[in-house]
């Protein structure tokens, strides 16, 4: 049956248009069934047309590795020619080559693909256009992990701002080239990002997150009474010693810096908070002891689980340890997790572990905060754009935020923790918790606003415990022997200031 359309075409071919056809519906939802004249689908329609002319180009050995590019897109069964010694042999995926890209940089070379296998590399860099010439496939970006309908060039991508005038009328739109690293080659980054912003704003740069602060109320949650508790009574009582409030912040200096602050009650409850510990929006848990075991990561690397306990034990965050629990204690699994791009694992705490869930308790209404985004960060680089054509982008990171806002005794005793054979009390907030971004999102608001008022810092946004800014080029400074620019050095000089650690 094979041979009776061999003057036809390569019908086999039919299995790439195939993909090819669902990867473009899959990579752009907004094309349908019926937008067969729309340009993404134009190369696509004459593919397999392309496909069955060019076969006749191509060696035996090219046809080979073609086809057994066809088998790993899907197809299970091949259809020998008559009188092969592997006739009607049945061949499964797994028995067939990977495509030649694999893994590695799609080929734009005829040594590794037939040509109508192979990327147009100059449909990539924007010199060819579609239909191709030489009847590569274009509409597929070349770069690994990446098969969306875009350039190549896209990978180093701008943010695109539109300034609009009182009347909406749009009056201009700036491109800011930004090279996006190769951690961030994903489609998700690849769109321009379009901010419409006021032109007054142009120049005068607001924060969405300092101007938050000054509208958020400062009325929390009323902690239940620790007399209404026996439990909590009978623990503090065997372990007086394990249960202690431990915030490194310098709070007189912390105190002092807002008391001009509009909001006051926000300042009052951020402080009372740190000097009395925070509770984290929840119901209060139930007097059965529960003790989950660790997860299997922590015990396939115990030297980076005990190092991390012999840290939190050494600033306090840890209690010492101790062998029997007490009734209502909690033990949550800890969870050794590692950064994108480094090779230091953290201990984290899976507060989603258990039944009851520690974090089913907590009240998602309440425990919910807002971010800042390039909405409000387009201005800041438009203001400086402007004004020098060229400007220098930072990022500073809090170094163990949560982990420095001290909790009540209260609910200490539902956060314990397993570290081998001892237990112990975690006295302080949790990255694995759902009210631990309520708790810090308040506090660092104040931080933010006394580096804008006090500090006239400008020019920057946060994300819950990173801060990136724009500065000018001719703005860098030498601090603590790191070259950075300015504004960056004097928000890591407050940090210094009220004790509080960064990266």
């Amino acid at each position: 049956m094979a041979n009776l359309f061999a003057n036809q075409g390569d019908w086999s071919y039919t299995v790439n248009y195939n993909t090819k056809l669902w990867m473009a519906f899959a990579s752009q939802p907004q094309l349908t069934f019926g937008n067969f004249n729309t340009n993404q689908l134009v190369s696509i329609r004459s593919f397999a047309t392309a496909a069955g002319c060019n076969s006749k180009l191509v060696s035996s050995e090219q046809k080979g590795l073609s086809q057994q590019s066809v088998f790993n897109n899907g197809a299970t069964n091949t259809f020998p020619e008559k009188g092969s010694p592997n006739a009607w042999q049945r061949v499964t995926t797994a028995s067939v080559p990977k495509a030649p890209w694999a893994g590695n940089i799609k080929p734009t070379g005829p040594k590794n693909a037939p040509v109508n296998m192979q990327i147009c590399g100059n449909w990539n860099n924007g010199n060819c256009m579609d239909p191709c010439k030489n009847g590569r496939i274009h509409n597929v970006c070349n770069v690994v992990g990446c098969n969306h309908t875009h350039t190549r060039k896209q990978h180093y991508s701008a943010i695109h701002i539109e300034a609009v005038d009182q009347s909406g009328a749009k009056s201009k739109v700036w491109s800011i080239p930004c090279v996006l690293p190769p951690s961030l080659m994903l489609p998700r980054f690849l769109s321009p990002v379009v901010c419409s912003v006021p032109v007054p704003s142009l120049l005068i740069a607001t924060h969405g997150s300092t101007d938050m602060g000054l509208c958020r109320t400062g009325k929390s949650q009323s902690a239940p009474s620790l007399e209404d508790n026996p439990c909590a009574c009978y623990a503090l009582s065997q372990y007086p010693g394990f249960f202690k409030i431990m915030c490194p912040l310098n709070i007189p200096v912390f105190k002092h810096l807002l008391k001009d602050h509009p909001n006051g009650p926000l300042v009052d409850s951020v402080v009372h908070g740190l000097e009395h510990s925070f509770w984290p929006l929840s119901a209060v848990p139930d007097a059965n002891i529960k003790d989950h075991p660790n997860h299997s990561i922590c015990n396939n690397n115990p030297k980076a689980l005990f190092d991390a306990r012999d840290e939190e034990v050494a600033a306090g965050r840890y209690s010492p340890p101790f062998c029997t629990l007490l009734p209502g204690m909690k033990v949550s699994p800890l969870h050794l997790v590692t950064k994108a791009g480094s090779s230091k694992q953290r201990v984290c705490t899976d507060m989603c572990f258990g039944s009851p869930l520690l974090n089913d308790l907590v009240n998602k209404d309440k425990a919910k905060v807002a971010y800042d985004s390039l909405t409000s960060f387009g201005p800041f680089m438009l203001h400086i754009l402007r004004g020098t054509g060229h400007l220098i982008m930072w990022k500073s990171d809090v170094a163990r935020a949560y982990r420095n806002l001290p909790m009540l005794l209260l609910w200490q005793i539902r956060q314990s923790v397993r570290s081998g054979n001892d237990y112990h009390i975690n006295r302080c907030s949790n990255f694995g918790s759902a009210a631990s971004p309520n708790i810090w999102c308040p506090f660092f608001l104040l931080v933010l606003w006394i580096s804008y008022q006090k500090m006239q810092l400008r020019c920057f946004n946060n994300l819950m415990v990173d801060i990136w800014g724009i500065s000018h080029p001719n703005s860098l400074t030498c601090f603590k022997g790191v070259p950075m620019p300015l504004n960056q050095a004097r928000l890591l000089l407050l940090f210094d200031t009220l004790n509080r650690p960064w990266e």
